[in-house]
């Protein structure tokens, strides 16, 4: 691969706007690079990154980081201090877009997360807190979880391999008091 030259480039063609916008039954025209700068934005006047956020290990499929690494190349590269790729913009969409630029790849995973989790919401339900545990049962691992929704409370055990091996709720009879107390024996399990 060799280096980018700006010249040879190809900019936003605005004649072909179709391309960059999804239309949803929300509002006629919709672009996510808009909500991704304000996200960085907001995000950058929220407080020191390092407080407010935590490292996660998770797998990803390989095309989709081998799209969100070029995605990441491209932003980095088209907003590089006195580029001429962006000869065309004014320096307030140039500031907003070298801000985007800073810890992009970051910015980008958290904002589709918590789009999801916001959608998720909207179409679905109020996620719930859940409370979960992991204890050794011979040479595997069980989880309880205890949560509350819509008003019941749930006591729900499975084994390694996902596998209901109990199932407690106050919808079945059982109170939230005895609920809490099963879950608090399979906390002192660990």
């Amino acid at each position: 691969m060799g280096i980018i030259n700006a010249e040879n480039l190809k900019h936003k063609n605005n004649s072909s706007e179709e391309e960059n916008i999804i239309t949803d039954s929300h509002s006629n025209n919709y672009y996510i690079k808009d909500d991704l700068v304000d996200y960085a934005i907001k995000r950058m006047t929220s407080g020191i990154i390092n407080e407010s956020n935590k490292r996660a290990t998770f797998l990803v499929e390989e095309e989709t980081l081998r799209e969100l690494d070029d995605l990441v190349n491209f932003v980095e590269a088209t907003n590089g201090i006195g580029t001429k790729y962006q000869e065309n913009k004014t320096q307030e969409e140039i500031r907003k877009e070298r801000l985007l630029a800073k810890g992009f790849k970051s910015k980008i995973v958290n904002f589709a997360i918590q789009s999801v989790l916001e959608k998720w919401k909207n179409d679905e339900d109020l996620i719930p807190e859940v409370n979960k545990v992991r204890y050794k049962v011979n040479k595997v691992y069980h989880r309880a979880y205890y949560l509350e929704h819509n008003g019941e409370t749930y006591g729900i055990e499975q084994d390694n391999r996902g596998n209901e091996l109990q199932y407690l709720a106050t919808t079945k009879g059982n109170s939230q008091e005895e609920i809490q107390d099963w879950f608090k024996e399979k906390e002192g399990l660990v």
